[in-house]
Parts: structure tokens; sequence; C-alpha cells
């Protein structure tokens, strides 16, 4: 499938199967895989379908045939807005039963405090401003609805956020120059001289592992640097460090207008057979005096028609007293040590948790619409995501999913964070 436009004209074009898009000296190219023939032989049928003008943008074209994303069912509870709470703020928290008739009941908001809300609704749908008097970095929140017939219970996990601005400075760090970002509770760092990876990310302990100062082989990488990268999958890194590359601060906003800030490690590609001219962007984000990192990639110019590609992220972590929860509940977890290990597919829930026993602390890690495994040998443990990399022709620029990392006291609950697959980031450009 593509979309082309032009002069005030498009074209979308629907392909078979066994058709295969290629760009050949900027040009879009398009071939068929077919049998070898014999003499007098028939050739089975090609498909191509056009349509020209029909579709408005490639968006609307690409939904028109198919490529949607799954719809998940509206939760009983969420956040009216996001779960960002400002100190001393309320927090808005929507419910909606879905049963619409007339009830009348009350709702039980627990924290480290609790507080009843009586309620009468006609519609099942239902408002509570809660002010929360937790301290940690994370509060969850337990809303329990209690109506004359029907009863639920749910837990929503909320984010701490200050008004203290996060620190970013360049620091000499064993002879390297190093970006450093702080927002109070969680830094992290990256060097343009060392490796295109956030090679380091602290709270109350160090969660990546790397070799820096100086990058070599490590298990079957070389070289290796460790921390947390996403490039293209199937690209040798030997030529990720022949590109040039640099790294910067950046600020990003989302779309509640919160300014976020981190770094922008950029890799250039020049004389490259598939990527020639492309620029890949990693994007490590936080907010001021919250527990969260987010990692978003961009993908600016390069080929006009990017298809069947995927993103890869590979996150090497320090894997000393740690434990890890792969599933939804608290029965099962596995604490590497060095041996052969390995979990994807239904071995593991949509989101995970690695808890660190000396800190007592919890890192949560989420994305959506990502495939996700473990893996451990005696060299190193790692999780790595992969998703579909497609550019459409007219697509300057294109960006992946977020990732998503948050930090709590104690073992967290695997529920309750869903909202924060709703955040999008758009970096703030310089005039």
């Amino acid at each position: 499938m593509a979309f082309l436009a032009w002069q005030g004209h498009n074209l979308g074009i629907r392909t078979d199967s066994q058709a295969e898009w290629q760009e050949i000296n900027h040009s879009l190219g398009l071939r068929w895989r077919v049998e070898s023939m014999k003499p007098q032989s028939i050739s089975n049928q090609m498909q191509l379908t056009l349509y020209p003008n029909v579709y408005a943008s490639a968006d609307s074209f690409a939904l028109s045939q198919g490529y949607m994303e799954t719809k998940r069912p509206q939760l009983f509870a969420g956040f009216a807005n996001h779960g960002f709470i400002e100190t001393n703020h309320p927090v808005d928290i929507r419910i909606e039963t879905g049963k619409k008739e007339v009830d009348q009941g009350h709702i039980l908001i627990r924290e480290e405090t609790e507080k009843r809300y009586p309620f009468e609704t006609k519609t099942g749908e239902i408002n509570v401003v809660h002010k929360p008097r937790g301290s940690a970095p994370t509060v969850p929140f337990s809303v329990q609805y209690s109506g004359k017939l029907y009863e639920k219970k749910r837990i929503l996990q909320g984010i701490y956020i200050w008004k203290e601005p996060v620190s970013c400075r360049v620091e000499q760090d064993q002879g390297l120059l190093v970006h450093v970002v702080s927002n109070g509770l969680l830094t992290f760092k990256a060097s343009e001289a060392y490796y295109p990876t956030l090679y380091s990310l602290q709270t109350k302990r160090e969660w990546l592992d790397n070799l820096f100062p100086n990058p070599g082989p490590k298990s079957w990488w070389n070289p290796w640097g460790g921390g947390m990268m996403t490039i293209p999958r199937n690209l040798q890194l030997r030529t990720i460090m022949d590109q040039k590359r640099t790294v910067t601060f950046v600020t990003m906003v989302d779309q509640w207008n919160q300014q976020w800030s981190g770094i922008k490690i950029s890799i250039q590609f020049s004389n490259h057979k598939v990527w020639n001219e492309a620029e890949f962007n990693q994007y490590f984000v936080t907010l001021p005096g919250a527990s969260i990192l987010v990692h978003v990639n961009e993908l600016n110019g390069g080929p006009s028609l990017v298809d069947q590609k995927h993103w890869l992220t590979g996150i090497f972590f320090n894997r000393e007293n740690l434990a890890v929860y792969p599933l939804a509940n608290d029965d099962e977890h596995f604490k590497p040590n060095g041996g052969q290990t390995e979990l994807s597919g239904l071995s593991l829930h949509d989101v995970n948790r690695l808890y660190a026993h000396q800190t007592d602390e919890t890192l949560v890690t989420l994305g959506q619409m990502m495939d996700r495994e473990f893996r451990e040998d005696k060299d190193v443990f790692a999780a790595m995501t992969t998703e579909p990399l497609k550019k459409w022709p007219g697509e300057q620029r294109i960006m992946s999913r977020p990732q998503l990392f948050v930090w709590t006291k104690g073992l967290s609950s695997s529920n309750g964070w869903e909202w924060l697959n709703r955040v999008t980031l758009k970096e703030v450009k310089d005039d």
C-alpha cells in the first residue's frame, strides 16, 4: 500500500501481498515475486488497485484499507484528564459504569487515608474531585463504587510532579563530555563521545549496565555500550558507530501542555544503501520532580517509503539484587543471576515490574502495541522491544510510540497505569 501526493492531486495504491515496494534512484518502484515459468504456461494474476483523488490524506487512506488500531474498551474509572498531580492540587476522577440508569450511593477513595463521596446519577457517569494526601513519588488510588444494586473496584496510579526546574548540565567524566539531566528524583546521562545510548539512569541505584567510558565486545555484541538505545532492527552496531552523532538537551510538550526536559541523541546517516540522508532521533525526557522517564524516537528524512522495518529498543539492566515480575499478579517472579533465560509472548503482561530489594523501589515499564521480551545470559540482562517502522511518501517525519518508565516506593501493582499510554510528545523547536 502507498499514498502519493503532488500539486493538489493524490493517488492511493493497493497491491496484493506478493508485491514489494522499492525506492530506485529516488523513484518509487513496484515488483512482484513470481514462480519460474515454463514455455506456454500462464503466470499468476497480479493485483493493483488505484484510488486517484479519493482520499484526503495517507491516514484516511490507511484507515479505509483496514489499517486501524484496535480500540480497547472504556475502563470503569479513570482520570478525567491525566494522573500527573501537582502538590496540594486536587485530581479529577471520572467514573463510567456503562449502566445508564438511576442509582445512588457513595464512592470510596483509599490511598494513605480514605474518603467517601456520596452520589446520585441518572446516566452512570460521576465526576469526583479528590485531594490526595500521599507523599510518595506515586500514589495508588483504590476507587470503589457502591450503589444500590451495583459495586465495582478499580486501582488508578497517580504520579506527583513538582515545580522545581529540571537541571540540564554538561560535565566532564573520565575525560569525556557528558550531558546530565536531573529532576530531583531521576538522573540520566549520555555522551556523544561514548556511544549513542542513554548509558546511565539513577534513582537510589543505577538501573543500567554499561562499559563507560569505552565501548567494547560483550556477549554477542561488538561494540557494546549498554544502556538504553533504539535503532532500526538489523543494523550492525559498527555501522551505527561510523555515522555522525550528536547529543543535545531538548524540550518537549505533551497534549496537556506540560513541559518535559531531557536529552536528544541524533544519528545522521550518509552513504548508506537503505538509510542514506536519514536522521534518527532518540528522546529521553522527564517532568520536574516526577519519577517518570519517557523514551520516544523520530525518523526524519531518508527513504520516501519505509515498510517491513522495525524499531528495535535494547535496555541493558543492572541486575544486582533485582526481581522481575513478568505477569499481572505477584505470585511469580524471577531473579536474574547470569543463567539462560528468555521471556516473551504470553509469558509477559503489558506492564512489567522490576523490583530492587536493597532500595525498596519498583521500576514499572509499559509501552502500547509493542513486542517485548526479556533475555539473560552470563554477560547481560536485557529487555528488547520491537515496533513496526513505517513511513509513507510525502511524510518527512514519523514518531515511534512512547515507552514509559515509572519508579514507585515498594512493590507496585501492575494495574492502574493504562492512562500513561495516552501520552504524546512533540519537540519544542527554537525560533
